[in-house]
């Protein structure tokens, strides 16, 4: 569905009503978007990154006031940015994968096979593509303020990835908050989120 979904939940609307500047990105390959899908890659991080900078050169939006909420592959790619984003204000991660190579060693369920699949198929999946796309390895250059969330029964995740980017954030100097959510897969109820 791509960034349409925030749309339909009214998410956009609200945050409108607010006083923001709300804007829904849906990554090279989803929703109604063109390009090719490389699972959170080079080609998706320039994408999002081109949206921020015509926002930034339209003056839509306060270059230091800028967050970025990504959901599931969003999650990755919003984290990856945010390493190379020095002046992003807020970073909100919802049920991401931080480390691709331990996942794929350590979970074998079916939805854990199915993005290892998705994932091998955009990157090639040698050793450097996946290491390039894992959050884990950057995490001390997000100066964000970051929140995490993940759902603790979720089987296209790993929780413990998502205190460990919390962890790695904080220890080289950021501010990172982890939530897990006990009874939640990887789909967390918007309610909770909220």
């Amino acid at each position: 569905a791509g960034g349409r979904v925030f749309v339909e939940w009214g998410v956009l609307s609200r945050l409108a009503d607010e006083g923001y500047l709300a804007v829904a990105i849906s990554l090279p390959g989803y929703g109604n978007s063109t390009g090719p899908r490389d699972f959170a890659g080079p080609f998706t991080q320039t994408a999002v990154l081109s949206v921020i900078q015509q926002l930034k050169n339209e003056r839509q939006v306060m270059p230091d006031r800028i967050a970025i909420q990504g959901t599931s592959l969003g999650a990755v790619t919003a984290a990856l940015i945010a390493a190379q984003e020095k002046d992003l204000a807020g970073l909100v991660l919802i049920s991401g994968l931080y480390d691709l190579s331990a996942f794929f060693k350590q979970r074998d369920s079916s939805a854990a096979k199915s993005i290892r699949a998705a994932a091998m198929a955009q990157t090639g999946g040698d050793a450097d593509a996946l290491r390039s796309r894992s959050a884990l390895f950057v995490a001390d250059r997000i100066k964000a303020e970051t929140l995490i969330l993940n759902g603790a029964l979720d089987e296209r995740t790993d929780p413990s990835q998502a205190v460990s980017l919390a962890n790695r954030i904080t220890a080289a100097g950021g501010h990172a908050t982890v939530k897990i959510f006990p009874d939640a897969g990887h789909q967390i109820p918007l309610a909770d989120r909220e």
